[in-house]
């Protein structure tokens, strides 16, 4: 039988095949409600589904045909203790000649475990295959991988206080005021500690011509940690400085992507990483942005500019930040070694350096981030 896992992240792939917008922290929702309800009451399931994945009353129509194609075999309930039916997944394309859809006799033929182990073996390859050699239904495949990925930056100390029956430090003004309304009798002391909070995300993207093959992917990474983590600023970085936070807040993937595009101007140009890291140093990072935040940069390194203002800027960039991480996708390649003058410059002020040519290279930065 398939896991809670397995039918989260199937059934989200069945809505939006139908052209639903359904998130990966929605797909994330889905599945820890799906461990609290179980899979053995469709109806438990249903409004699980429903409540976690749907956000609009006109998509409710589609939910329930999607929810009885994903779930029923001819239009009846069979019980979830039984191999789900043939349907639930044959919609994808992953399947190289899919069936004619007109005829629904030709999926009952196949069984779920048969259909599962395709998909799932297809997306293994597709984990460790470089962004660079991908078709665009591939591509296509990988970007949805992305969305799915789980984001828990790591958590900080506070300088906030709140009150804590078991803190370490007597919170005065509460204790004073609890005295006074008891009349200035003593009262025990009040206590406080501090909080915690989820350190920041800041990515730098360069949409550089030499980094063509690699920016859609890196940027729909950035969108996932925009909806899946709680801080997340982003930057691209190529001739020019653009914020495209606001623009990767929308819930739909092209929809962020198109919009971030139209912002940024200098897309497959060149790169000026030292100028525009000093940029973002001065308007931004100093600031407060980067302090005790995680920032992620991803480049191949070719710089036009001096590789004394990268090194300097670097310097500055890493004595604020929590911890810089920098992810190329030629450092995959066999012999590789980080001989651009902007990449040998950066890389002594870089605490993590990994790859960044597949999803499964982006996974391990999404682990890294997490640490």
């Amino acid at each position: 039988m398939a896991s809670p896992a397995e039918i989260a992240a199937g059934f989200a792939y069945t809505l939006r095949g139908e052209g639903l917008v359904v998130p990966s922290s929605s797909v994330a929702k889905f599945h820890e409600a799906l461990g609290v309800v179980g899979i053995e009451s469709k109806g438990f399931v249903y409004w699980a589904g429903r409540t976690t994945l749907i956000t609009k009353p006109e998509s409710f129509d589609t939910y329930d045909r999607c929810f009885d194609r994903f779930w029923l075999a001819k239009s009846k309930m069979v019980e979830a203790k039984t191999s789900l039916p043939a349907t639930m997944l044959i919609i994808t394309d992953d399947l190289e000649d899919p069936p004619d859809t007109k005829d629904d006799s030709e999926y009952q033929e196949i069984s779920f475990d048969q259909v599962l182990a395709l998909r799932y073996s297809e997306k293994e390859v597709l984990r460790d295959q470089d962004f660079s050699k991908m078709n665009p239904e591939e591509l296509t495949i990988a970007m949805r991988m992305i969305q799915l990925f789980r984001w828990s930056p790591p958590l900080r100390s506070s300088f906030r206080r709140v009150g804590n029956p078991k803190g370490n430090k007597v919170d005065l003004r509460r204790t004073i005021r609890k005295s006074l309304s008891a009349g200035g009798e003593a009262t025990p002391l009040e206590m406080m500690d501090t909080t915690e909070k989820r350190r920041k995300v800041v990515f730098l993207c360069d949409v550089s011509g030499s980094m063509e093959p690699y920016s859609r992917p890196l940027l729909h990474l950035a969108h996932s940690a925009v909806l899946g983590a709680q801080r997340v600023e982003v930057f691209t970085i190529a001739t020019r400085l653009t914020r495209i936070t606001r623009q990767l807040q929308s819930k739909d993937p092209e929809r962020a992507l198109k919009d971030a595009s139209e912002k940024v101007l200098d897309f497959s140009g060149g790169t000026r990483l030292g100028e525009l890291i000093r940029s973002f140093n001065d308007n931004f990072a100093i600031r407060g942005m980067a302090r005790r935040a995680i920032v992620v940069i991803s480049s191949d390194g070719w710089d036009r500019g001096d590789p004394e203002v990268m090194s300097t800027e670097m310097q500055r960039l890493h004595r604020v930040a929590h911890k810089v991480i920098w992810i190329n996708p030629l450092k995959s390649m066999p012999g590789y070694a980080p001989l651009a003058r902007g990449m040998a410059a950066a890389l002594p002020y870089v605490d993590s350096f990994l790859e960044g040519h597949s999803v499964a290279a982006l996974e391990a930065l999404v682990k890294e981030i997490s640490k």
